[in-house]
Protein backbone atom coordinates (compact mmCIF):
# COMPACT_ATOMS: atom_id res chain seq x y z
CA UNK A 1 0.00 0.00 0.00
CA UNK A 2 3.05 2.35 0.46
CA UNK A 3 4.75 1.09 -2.27
CA UNK A 4 1.18 2.65 -4.22
CA UNK A 5 0.88 5.75 -2.62
CA UNK A 6 4.82 6.56 -3.10
CA UNK A 7 4.31 5.84 -6.53
CA UNK A 8 1.94 9.08 -7.24
CA UNK A 9 4.29 12.01 -7.27
CA UNK A 10 1.68 13.90 -5.33
CA UNK A 11 2.03 11.57 -1.82
CA UNK A 12 4.15 14.35 -0.17
CA UNK A 13 3.87 16.93 2.24
CA UNK A 14 2.02 18.89 -0.06
CA UNK A 15 -0.56 16.22 0.35
CA UNK A 16 -0.16 15.11 4.14
CA UNK A 17 1.78 18.15 5.73
CA UNK A 18 1.41 16.43 9.49
CA UNK A 19 2.70 13.15 8.35
CA UNK A 20 5.29 12.17 11.26
CA UNK A 21 5.31 8.22 11.35
CA UNK A 22 4.80 5.28 9.04
CA UNK A 23 4.33 1.92 10.80
CA UNK A 24 4.51 -1.27 8.80
CA UNK A 25 3.88 -4.77 9.25
CA UNK A 26 2.50 -7.80 7.76
CA UNK A 27 4.32 -8.16 4.50
CA UNK A 28 8.34 -7.91 3.81
CA UNK A 29 9.73 -4.41 3.62
CA UNK A 30 11.79 -3.06 1.21
CA UNK A 31 14.88 -0.44 2.13
CA UNK A 32 13.51 1.57 -1.52
CA UNK A 33 10.27 2.09 -0.16
CA UNK A 34 12.28 3.44 3.35
CA UNK A 35 14.57 5.73 1.22
CA UNK A 36 11.89 7.47 -0.46
CA UNK A 37 9.50 7.69 1.85
CA UNK A 38 11.77 9.77 3.74
CA UNK A 39 13.10 11.49 0.63
CA UNK A 40 9.43 12.56 0.54
CA UNK A 41 8.36 13.52 4.07
CA UNK A 42 11.73 15.18 5.90
CA UNK A 43 11.78 13.61 9.19
CA UNK A 44 10.02 10.76 8.82
CA UNK A 45 10.23 8.43 11.42
CA UNK A 46 9.80 4.35 9.74
CA UNK A 47 8.89 1.75 11.90
CA UNK A 48 9.14 -1.87 10.70
CA UNK A 49 7.34 -3.85 12.60
CA UNK A 50 6.30 -8.14 13.06
CA UNK A 51 3.10 -9.57 14.64
CA UNK A 52 1.34 -12.54 13.06
CA UNK A 53 -2.91 -12.70 13.31
CA UNK A 54 -2.84 -15.37 15.52
CA UNK A 55 -1.02 -12.96 18.22
CA UNK A 56 -3.37 -9.77 19.40
CA UNK A 57 -0.17 -7.70 19.43
CA UNK A 58 3.26 -6.73 17.87
CA UNK A 59 5.91 -9.00 18.64
CA UNK A 60 8.67 -6.94 17.77
CA UNK A 61 9.64 -3.27 15.92
CA UNK A 62 12.21 -1.44 14.83
CA UNK A 63 12.83 2.25 13.58
CA UNK A 64 14.22 1.91 10.12
CA UNK A 65 17.54 4.12 9.89
CA UNK A 66 19.35 5.40 6.83
CA UNK A 67 22.26 2.99 7.49
CA UNK A 68 20.19 0.05 8.08
CA UNK A 69 18.59 0.85 4.57
CA UNK A 70 22.42 2.17 2.07
CA UNK A 71 22.95 -2.04 3.12
CA UNK A 72 20.34 -2.53 0.62
CA UNK A 73 19.92 -6.44 2.35
CA UNK A 74 16.38 -7.22 4.00
CA UNK A 75 15.40 -5.24 6.71
CA UNK A 76 14.94 -6.56 10.27
CA UNK A 77 12.03 -6.95 12.17
CA UNK A 78 13.16 -5.37 15.00
CA UNK A 79 13.58 -6.39 18.77
CA UNK A 80 11.14 -7.91 20.61
CA UNK A 81 8.97 -6.28 22.73
CA UNK A 82 9.25 -6.63 26.92
CA UNK A 83 6.45 -8.68 27.70
CA UNK A 84 6.70 -11.19 24.77
CA UNK A 85 8.42 -14.50 24.95
CA UNK A 86 9.96 -15.87 21.64
CA UNK A 87 11.44 -19.10 20.87
CA UNK A 88 13.67 -19.48 17.60
CA UNK A 89 14.13 -23.46 17.45
CA UNK A 90 15.18 -26.03 14.74
CA UNK A 91 11.67 -26.89 12.83
CA UNK A 92 12.62 -30.27 12.50
CA UNK A 93 13.96 -31.36 16.40
CA UNK A 94 12.39 -28.27 18.25
CA UNK A 95 15.91 -27.76 19.79
CA UNK A 96 16.58 -24.43 20.81
CA UNK A 97 18.84 -22.28 17.49
CA UNK A 98 21.91 -20.63 18.91
CA UNK A 99 22.23 -17.07 18.06
CA UNK A 100 22.77 -15.84 14.78
CA UNK A 101 21.49 -19.40 13.83
CA UNK A 102 18.17 -19.18 11.75
CA UNK A 103 15.86 -21.56 12.79
CA UNK A 104 11.58 -21.68 12.98
CA UNK A 105 9.75 -19.29 15.56
CA UNK A 106 7.54 -19.55 18.14
CA UNK A 107 5.32 -17.61 20.06
CA UNK A 108 4.22 -17.91 23.67
CA UNK A 109 2.16 -15.81 25.99
CA UNK A 110 -1.39 -14.45 26.70
CA UNK A 111 -1.09 -12.56 23.49
CA UNK A 112 -1.47 -15.86 21.48
CA UNK A 113 -5.55 -16.84 20.21
CA UNK A 114 -6.61 -19.81 21.85
CA UNK A 115 -7.01 -21.78 18.24
CA UNK A 116 -8.72 -21.22 15.08
CA UNK A 117 -12.61 -21.14 14.90
CA UNK A 118 -13.85 -24.80 13.51
CA UNK A 119 -10.47 -26.35 12.59
CA UNK A 120 -9.36 -28.46 15.74
CA UNK A 121 -6.68 -30.18 13.24
CA UNK A 122 -5.04 -26.73 12.60
CA UNK A 123 -5.47 -25.69 16.00
CA UNK A 124 -3.49 -28.82 17.36
CA UNK A 125 -0.56 -28.30 14.85
CA UNK A 126 -0.27 -24.53 15.13
CA UNK A 127 -0.98 -23.71 18.85
CA UNK A 128 0.15 -26.70 20.78
CA UNK A 129 3.63 -27.60 19.22
CA UNK A 130 5.79 -25.66 21.13
CA UNK A 131 7.54 -28.29 23.82
CA UNK A 132 6.02 -28.56 27.32
CA UNK A 133 9.57 -27.80 29.01
CA UNK A 134 9.31 -24.28 27.19
CA UNK A 135 5.11 -23.92 26.86
CA UNK A 136 5.08 -24.09 30.39
CA UNK A 137 1.32 -24.71 30.49
CA UNK A 138 0.52 -21.29 27.97
CA UNK A 139 -1.16 -20.92 25.18
CA UNK A 140 1.93 -20.96 22.03
CA UNK A 141 1.78 -20.54 18.54
CA UNK A 142 3.97 -21.98 15.60
CA UNK A 143 4.80 -19.49 13.23
CA UNK A 144 6.09 -20.97 10.38
CA UNK A 145 8.37 -17.85 9.82
CA UNK A 146 12.00 -18.68 9.18
CA UNK A 147 13.85 -16.10 11.26
CA UNK A 148 17.54 -15.41 12.82
CA UNK A 149 17.77 -13.37 16.40
CA UNK A 150 21.40 -11.88 16.46
CA UNK A 151 23.59 -11.33 19.53
CA UNK A 152 21.99 -8.42 19.90
CA UNK A 153 18.39 -9.42 19.99
CA UNK A 154 17.33 -7.96 16.72
CA UNK A 155 14.74 -10.20 14.61
CA UNK A 156 15.52 -11.00 11.39
CA UNK A 157 12.63 -12.58 8.78
CA UNK A 158 13.97 -15.37 6.19
CA UNK A 159 10.56 -16.30 4.24
CA UNK A 160 8.27 -19.09 5.18
CA UNK A 161 9.10 -22.29 5.69
CA UNK A 162 5.93 -24.14 4.68
CA UNK A 163 3.15 -23.16 1.65
CA UNK A 164 1.79 -20.25 3.04
CA UNK A 165 2.82 -16.14 1.64
CA UNK A 166 1.63 -12.77 1.85
CA UNK A 167 0.85 -11.37 -1.26
CA UNK A 168 -0.53 -7.71 -1.52
CA UNK A 169 -1.82 -7.84 1.87
CA UNK A 170 -3.94 -11.61 1.18
CA UNK A 171 -2.27 -14.83 2.73
CA UNK A 172 -2.69 -17.40 0.65
CA UNK A 173 -1.69 -20.84 1.07
CA UNK A 174 0.06 -22.19 -2.34
CA UNK A 175 -1.70 -25.50 -2.01
CA UNK A 176 -5.08 -24.25 -2.38
CA UNK A 177 -3.73 -22.65 -5.65
CA UNK A 178 -2.18 -26.16 -6.61
CA UNK A 179 -5.34 -27.77 -5.81
CA UNK A 180 -7.51 -26.09 -7.78
CA UNK A 181 -5.23 -25.93 -11.07
CA UNK A 182 -5.49 -30.41 -10.46
CA UNK A 183 -8.93 -29.82 -10.91
CA UNK A 184 -8.76 -28.51 -14.20
CA UNK A 185 -9.01 -31.60 -16.60
CA UNK A 186 -6.14 -29.92 -18.73
CA UNK A 187 -4.02 -30.36 -15.79
CA UNK A 188 -2.07 -33.35 -15.24
CA UNK A 189 0.38 -32.03 -12.32
CA UNK A 190 0.96 -28.35 -10.94
CA UNK A 191 3.19 -26.67 -8.61
CA UNK A 192 2.80 -22.15 -7.62
CA UNK A 193 5.73 -20.41 -6.77
CA UNK A 194 6.23 -16.92 -5.48
CA UNK A 195 8.56 -14.55 -7.73
CA UNK A 196 10.33 -11.81 -5.75
CA UNK A 197 11.89 -8.80 -6.55
CA UNK A 198 13.63 -6.43 -4.36
CA UNK A 199 13.22 -8.43 -1.42
CA UNK A 200 9.54 -8.91 -1.85
CA UNK A 201 6.84 -10.99 -3.66
CA UNK A 202 5.91 -9.58 -7.14
CA UNK A 203 3.42 -11.99 -8.17
CA UNK A 204 3.08 -15.96 -8.58
CA UNK A 205 4.19 -18.66 -11.05
CA UNK A 206 2.06 -21.49 -11.72
CA UNK A 207 4.42 -24.07 -13.35
CA UNK A 208 2.20 -26.76 -15.13
CA UNK A 209 2.22 -30.69 -16.56
CA UNK A 210 -0.85 -30.52 -19.51
CA UNK A 211 -3.04 -33.68 -19.33
CA UNK A 212 -2.06 -35.95 -22.32
CA UNK A 213 -5.03 -35.14 -23.89
CA UNK A 214 -3.81 -31.57 -24.32
CA UNK A 215 -1.97 -30.73 -27.89
CA UNK A 216 -1.43 -26.77 -27.29
CA UNK A 217 0.64 -24.88 -24.87
CA UNK A 218 0.78 -21.17 -24.33
CA UNK A 219 -1.60 -18.30 -24.23
CA UNK A 220 -4.23 -20.31 -25.15
CA UNK A 221 -4.37 -23.07 -22.54
CA UNK A 222 -3.67 -20.58 -19.78
CA UNK A 223 -6.86 -18.76 -21.07
CA UNK A 224 -8.60 -22.33 -21.10
CA UNK A 225 -7.23 -23.36 -17.33
CA UNK A 226 -8.37 -20.05 -15.91
CA UNK A 227 -11.50 -19.83 -17.14
CA UNK A 228 -12.18 -23.33 -15.55
CA UNK A 229 -10.72 -22.67 -12.38
CA UNK A 230 -11.75 -18.74 -12.33
CA UNK A 231 -15.13 -20.13 -9.64
CA UNK A 232 -12.24 -21.71 -7.34
CA UNK A 233 -9.64 -18.96 -6.93
CA UNK A 234 -10.11 -15.71 -5.69
CA UNK A 235 -8.46 -13.12 -8.27
CA UNK A 236 -5.52 -12.22 -5.75
CA UNK A 237 -4.54 -15.88 -5.64
CA UNK A 238 -4.65 -16.23 -9.45
CA UNK A 239 -1.43 -17.02 -10.54
CA UNK A 240 0.16 -14.22 -13.09
CA UNK A 241 2.13 -15.93 -15.62
CA UNK A 242 2.25 -19.89 -16.39
CA UNK A 243 5.03 -22.15 -17.41
CA UNK A 244 4.13 -25.55 -18.95
CA UNK A 245 6.63 -28.36 -18.97
CA UNK A 246 6.70 -32.35 -19.29
CA UNK A 247 7.45 -33.36 -15.66
CA UNK A 248 7.98 -31.59 -12.51
CA UNK A 249 11.35 -32.08 -10.47
CA UNK A 250 10.89 -34.49 -7.19
CA UNK A 251 12.72 -34.62 -4.15
CA UNK A 252 13.22 -37.87 -2.48
CA UNK A 253 9.82 -37.85 -0.90
CA UNK A 254 8.42 -38.01 -4.48
CA UNK A 255 6.60 -34.21 -3.96
CA UNK A 256 7.62 -31.16 -6.08
CA UNK A 257 10.91 -30.31 -5.63
CA UNK A 258 10.52 -26.44 -5.41
CA UNK A 259 13.95 -25.32 -5.20
CA UNK A 260 14.90 -27.07 -8.04
CA UNK A 261 11.94 -26.18 -9.92
CA UNK A 262 12.44 -22.63 -9.13
CA UNK A 263 16.36 -22.48 -10.40
CA UNK A 264 14.90 -24.17 -13.59
CA UNK A 265 12.29 -21.51 -14.50
CA UNK A 266 14.94 -18.61 -13.05
CA UNK A 267 12.81 -17.09 -10.63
Amino acid sequence: FVDQCLADSSFGPDLLPNLRRILVVGETLRPQTVALAKERFEGLVFINGYGPTESTDFISYVEIDEAMCADNKPLPIGHVKPHMDIYVLDPDTLEPMPAGESGELFIAGDTVATGYWGRPDLTEAAFHALPAELAAGRRNYRTGDEVTLDEDGMLWFHGRLDLQIKLHGFRIELGDIESALCASPLVYAACVLPVWRDGAIHHLTACVVPSDEVDVRGLKLTRQIKAQIRDMLPQYMMPRSFKYMDSLPLNQNGKADRKALATLIGV
